[in-house]
């Protein structure tokens, strides 16, 4: 296994997989993100640098439902809810687990903003 600074990976016949964000990262990020508030702000998908650390990962790298879901520090539930909404793209299955690459989740969350910002356009129009 190796790190960097953002994820642990796990090598496998299909390439690496992240299998946990690491502890540290989580308690530095936390701790900068949230720098001189009241301490009562949650981490979730709206604290800085979520999907910069998603974008600076290889396209390739294969995040699974559980690395997804600690990444954002939000419980499985809330990914599969998320999956639901259209908010992610919908995994594919391997060994049995839903897994994403990192490539797909920021393509998906692009296409996304532009379709609200050409729908944004229409409306202006």
């Amino acid at each position: 296994m190796h790190h960097n600074q953002w994820v642990q990976y796990e090598d496998t016949d299909e390439g690496p997989i992240i299998v946990d964000v690491l502890y540290d990262w989580e308690l530095d990020r936390a701790k900068a993100a949230f720098e001189g508030t009241d301490g009562k702000n949650e981490k979730s998908a709206n604290a800085p640098g979520v999907f910069a650390e998603i974008g600076a990962l290889p396209a390739g790298t294969l995040i699974t439902e559980e690395g997804l879901a600690h990444l954002f520090g939000k419980c499985t539930a809330s990914i599969r809810n998320a999956v639901d909404r259209g908010e992610l793209p919908r995994p594919a299955r391997l060994m049995g687990k839903p897994t994403w690459t990192a490539g797909a989740i920021v393509t998906h969350h692009q296409e996304r903003l532009a379709a609200e910002a050409k729908m944004f356009a229409k409306l202006r129009g």
